[in-house]
């Protein structure tokens, strides 16, 4: 009935259905009259319009999601392609990295890893070689 009665053809996170990798996620929203990023989970996808021929004029529909906001419950549809939205699990590693990093250089009394290898300067002719992608912290 969906298409037949005009209403949105939605896929809920129980049908797993590959269609969508954003359904289940969670996300941070940019709201920008408030200038902050709210937490909010993708708990529907509106799959939008089907592929269409090349001469058909009419605008195609945008898959849209519906994202629920953790802090209020209320919840609303968005084109997450239109948004400014960051994903929490990418938030998530992006901070576990940083705080693997400092860990790195605190345990590094002696300043091995703080500063390039200057191979020239020690002598280390075949440095670029035998590392080809030097890195440091």
């Amino acid at each position: 009935c969906a298409a037949r009665c005009g209403q949105p053809e939605l896929l809920w996170p129980e049908l797993a259905d590959p269609v969508d990798p954003l359904l289940d996620a969670d996300v941070q929203v940019f709201w920008p009259d408030d200038d902050l990023f709210y937490d909010g989970k993708v708990v529907a996808v509106e799959l939008g319009d089907p592929v269409r021929a090349a001469d058909d004029a009419a605008p195609a529909k945008p898959r849209r999601h519906l994202v629920l906001y953790k802090q209020d419950g209320s919840s609303e549809w968005l084109d997450l392609a239109a948004e400014r939205v960051r994903f929490s699990a990418a938030v998530k590693a992006h901070k576990d990295a940083l705080r693997l990093v400092a860990k790195l250089k605190a345990a590094d009394v002696h300043g091995f890893f703080a500063n390039p290898v200057d191979a020239a300067a020690l002598g280390l002719h075949d440095y670029h070689d035998v590392v080809p992608k030097p890195m440091d912290l």
